[in-house]
């Protein structure tokens, strides 16, 4: 699954030459075949590597900042500490291809992948985990809507939660499953086997059923708070905003995973760079979701201009007192 350094077009050959039988099955792959999709690859990493490393920095400043003591970590930090280790895996996950840190013998490639495949799902168990997380302590906890939703509805968040650890699982022991990749001149390759049916059709039902629930989590207990709203006569919008935002993120996420796994089930190549591109992009698209999701985005991507960002709110607020103040002394005249 890993792009491998060569310092010239040569050497590649020459590993080829001295690589076993096994690998000359597939002399008909030529340099050339991969080297467009080799060069994307690296070109994807470094770029993804540099804006994830400052995330991650961001993220750190962040709970330095915030001085949680180790009694308070699940009031205040256990958001930001899972959103931490979810970046460092995708990071891990990235940086696997760029070159540098590569090896051209045997089993790197079947370490290497499996590596990779534990880090996705370790990925997407934290970023989902924090909308978890988050819905249930903005709306599953709070003590005046714990008494009005029912004992059934509150047992929604501890199934998803459960459906969220079964889907990680499932997906992370079907891909660890697969054959195993072989290291050769021009990259890890695949084994040739035929994929199994019945691995993309457990793949497709965990992950929908469980991505459907995290929708239902989401949808159904801010539909009916805002029914029992306009049932007491307070016909308040303020909660579609929310409702809309959460639907479009998870809507994004559920989207990006079965056009992600539908491209992995049909693509064929020998090498697997473009599938790391898919499932990278993927992961990153789920770590900008996240962080998205926070109202307060800006300041936790660009804290050092803290202060920038919150002066147009002042100023608008400055502004509409001294426009009060005024009135009283304008009516008087």
């Amino acid at each position: 699954m890993e792009t491998l350094a060569f310092t010239s077009i040569s050497d590649a050959t020459t590993y080829a030459y001295n690589s076993n039988s096994t690998d000359k099955s597939n002399s008909s792959l030529t340099w050339n075949d991969v080297k467009a999709v080799w060069l994307t690859s690296q070109i994807f990493s470094f770029v993804s590597c540099t804006l994830i490393i400052y995330v991650i920095v961001t993220m750190v400043y962040r709970v330095v900042k915030k001085k949680i003591k180790l009694s308070e970590i699940f009031e205040r930090g256990l958001i930001d500490y899972i959103s931490l280790l979810a970046a460092l895996a995708v990071l891990l996950y990235v940086v696997l291809e760029i070159p540098l840190i590569t090896r051209q013998y045997e089993p790197y490639c079947t370490i290497y992948e499996k590596t990779k495949v534990t880090c996705f799902g370790l990925s997407l168990m934290c970023i989902y985990s924090v909308f978890w997380l988050r819905m249930l302590k903005a709306f599953y906890l709070k003590s005046a809507v714990r008494g009005n939703i029912g004992r059934p509805l509150r047992l929604i968040s501890q199934v998803t939660f459960a459906l969220l650890v079964a889907m990680t699982v499932i997906d992370t022991g079907i891909f660890l499953s697969a054959p195993p990749y072989r290291t050769t001149a021009l990259g890890c390759e695949k084994s040739g086997l035929p994929s199994s049916i019945a691995k993309w059709i457990a793949l497709i039902t965990t992950t929908s059923l469980c991505q459907g629930c995290l929708l239902f989590y989401f949808i159904y207990p801010l539909h009916l708070h805002r029914k029992r709203m306009i049932s007491h006569g307070i016909n308040s919008k303020s909660v579609l905003p929310l409702i809309k935002r959460l639907v479009v993120t998870m809507t994004i996420c559920v989207a990006a995973n079965i056009v992600g796994y539908t491209f992995i089930a049909l693509y064929k190549s020998q090498t697997v760079y473009v599938t790391n591109i898919v499932l990278g992009s993927n992961l990153l698209l789920h770590l900008a979701l996240l962080l998205h999701s926070f109202q307060n985005w800006k300041n936790r991507l660009f804290p050092c201009c803290d202060n920038i960002l919150r002066r147009p709110s002042t100023w608008v607020t400055s502004t509409a007192e001294h426009d009060n103040t005024r009135k009283p002394s304008q009516s008087a005249k």
